[in-house]
């Protein structure tokens, strides 16, 4: 009898310890990454016992999800304009911060200041850049009868390791560089200050617009917009050899077109955001308007709900365009959404909009 109690015991001891092994702190985002020193394990996806069903998804379009004013991140040109976000979130920070961000100075639309520069925050709104780190990570010039520039940075963790991949725009005239054959290069650092030497990883022929980089299961997960307004997804086990690309559904009955776009992994399967516009808009960059979408494996995706709109402006910053965001997804179900956004006067910022879902944007959380 004795034996059997003891034994009732242990089993209720495993289960507990089983139990606190699979939930996550609550605040802490699944899409965040740890460096490998941490303390304490950051769970990237919850528990399967746990995967939301995304065919009962009731989205529906916030009431007032646009931030009433931008945030305030330095640029190495100093006008304060930037754009394409994409922030990591570490719980227990990571070298001295708990966000990182990517972004690219884009003074009224001048493409020879978008080059990848980092700034950190450890409350997600006050950002300033890292002790010794002077931006650009990296630039380049055009000269030489050749069009060069820089643009769609993206951050990803990979074994503690802080990986950067951005696009080279290059060719002999501006507007075939922007919509034709561009390069995916990659730069890291294991402190966020001192970043290797990029190295090209992938040449595409069909932009390769606003790359989202996951490191996932031993391999490269990467999603990529062509200019064609489709979504393809490829994988590759080393960064350099890619398995051939695979285009993505999303249902487009309401005629948006998808443009840049953000990916990550959470207790649903894959979140996205993109800033697409009407089918009909000829316009570049203008009158675009924020879209969520989910998806179970990360190729086939429901269909998008408008969530962030330039006509619902409050501070006039965002009341042109809403342009490429960045998703955060906390333990509690909550979210953090950076967005980019460009003003009627052709102005460039960044804001933060925060909700306890998405379809309660730009509510406290």
């Amino acid at each position: 009898m004795k034996r059997s109690v003891q034994l009732l015991i242990i089993c209720a001891l495993c289960a507990l310890l089983s139990s606190c092994d699979l939930n996550t702190a609550q605040g802490e985002p699944f899409s965040s990454q740890t460096a490998a020193s941490s303390a304490k394990s950051i769970a990237s996806v919850a528990p399967t016992s746990s995967m939301v069903d995304i065919d009962k998804l009731e989205i529906t379009t916030p009431t007032k999800a646009n931030a009433k004013k931008p945030l305030e991140i330095p640029t190495y040109d100093g006008s304060g304009q930037t754009t394409h976000p994409k922030v990591l979130y570490f719980e227990e920070g990571w070298n001295g911060y708990r966000y990182w961000m990517v972004h690219t100075p884009y003074p009224n639309s001048m493409e020879r200041y978008e080059n990848p520069c980092i700034v950190v925050s450890n409350d997600g709104i006050n950002w300033k850049e890292p002790a010794g780190l002077t931006n650009p990570i990296d630039s380049v010039n055009s000269g030489g009868g050749w069009y060069r520039h820089y643009s769609d940075g993206h951050l990803l963790m990979k074994n503690g390791t802080m990986e950067l991949w951005y696009r080279l725009n290059e060719s002999s005239n501006a507007l075939a560089a922007n919509n034709a054959n561009a390069s995916l290069l990659r730069t890291s650092s294991t402190d966020g200050v001192h970043w290797s030497k990029p190295e090209k990883m992938l040449t595409a022929s069909n932009s390769a617009l606003s790359p989202v980089v996951m490191w996932e299961d031993g391999k490269y997960r990467m999603w990529y917009a062509s200019n064609t307004a489709k979504l393809y997804y490829t994988e590759s086990a080393t960064g350099y050899e890619w398995e051939e690309l695979q285009q993505c559904s999303i249902p487009a009955e309401n005629g948006v077109k998808l443009w840049h776009q953000d990916i990550i992994k959470t207790d649903i399967g894959y979140e996205m955001l993109f800033c697409g516009k009407s089918l009909f808009e000829k316009s570049p960059q203008t009158h675009e308007e924020l879209y969520y979408t989910a998806s179970k494996d990360g190729l086939s995706f429901i269909s998008p709900t408008l969530i962030i709109s330039y006509k619902n402006s409050i501070g006039g910053f965002d009341n042109n365009s809403i342009y490429r965001a960045s998703l955060l997804k906390f333990a509690n179900g909550s979210y953090s959404v950076y967005y980019s956004a460009m003003s009627n006067s052709g102005e460039w910022r960044i804001a933060l909009t925060q909700g306890k879902s998405i379809s309660e944007l730009g509510q406290d959380i």
